[in-house]
């Protein structure tokens, strides 16, 4: 019995220690990542409006791009914060979403307005296909919209030279289903599962770098969760990937 009992505190003490390893581990991930990551605009921006105060370079300069610059820099520091919030209130598992009936294609609208928004002056194609007569569905319109709004982001970083992006919102049996494709190189089935954790990100870019921590799947992985929703993945290499955010109906 004292064999048992101390090889079952010794599993014990070991499983502990593992645990709080890597909660510091993800501890200081979290601190690097947000450290790089929100540096890099701020130092852009600081740059940009030092150029324009300089005034032996202000005449040298085109103002209104060095402004234009600026927004999407701004805009840029702004998604990373949003992530960042989503991601504390998600740690804290907190769920306190405002449920109540609403238009999937309110939802859409929004996600699609935000999306053009943030990414004015990028060069991407966007087709938005809404079915009509959808029933209402049960949900937070902000925040399902922030994870449709991810999903279309992601679909910019990753969806390859062309960047064609395609957003339905159909009728299911079980929900209304919104759908976000693109045209990129797939996604490996071994990173299928990995792209939904926290920090993952995928090993490929065809769009080039946007900023990013790899937060915004698994964020929208939490909203549709606490939706009592489902996430789907359909990819094959070399075509694209398609990702569907089912949510139940009102």
């Amino acid at each position: 019995i004292v064999v048992g009992l101390s090889v079952v505190s010794g599993v014990a003490i070991v499983v502990s220690l593992r645990r709080q390893a890597s909660v510091t581990q993800l501890k200081d991930n979290l601190v690097a990542t947000v450290t790089h990551e929100l540096k890099t605009p701020v130092s852009s921006i600081r740059l940009l409006v030092d150029t324009l105060l300089d005034e032996n370079k202000r005449d040298r300069i085109d103002a209104r791009e060095y402004i234009e610059l600026i927004s999407r820099e701004n805009q840029r520091l702004g998604r990373l914060i949003d992530n960042f919030l989503s991601f504390s209130r998600m740690e804290r598992a907190k769920g306190s979403f405002d449920i109540r009936p609403l238009p999937a294609a309110e939802v859409a609208k929004s996600a699609e307005t935000a999306f053009r928004e943030r990414f004015a002056g990028q060069t991407f194609e966007l087709v938005v296909d809404i079915q009509d007569e959808i029933p209402d569905i049960a949900g937070d319109g902000d925040a399902l919209a922030t994870a449709l709004g991810n999903l279309l982001e992601n679909a910019l970083k990753y969806g390859g030279p062309g960047r064609r992006i395609e957003l339905s919102v159909s009728r299911a049996e079980q929900g209304a289903e919104f759908s976000v494709r693109d045209f990129g190189s797939g996604i490996d089935r071994r990173e299928r599962k990995r792209i939904f954790r926290k920090f993952y990100q995928g090993s490929e870019s065809g769009g080039g770098h946007l900023g990013g921590v790899g937060l915004g799947l698994s964020i929208v992985d939490f909203i549709v969760s606490r939706h009592t929703g489902r996430i789907e993945l359909e990819s094959e290499l070399g075509e694209g990937s398609v990702f569907k955010m089912r949510i139940p109906y009102a």
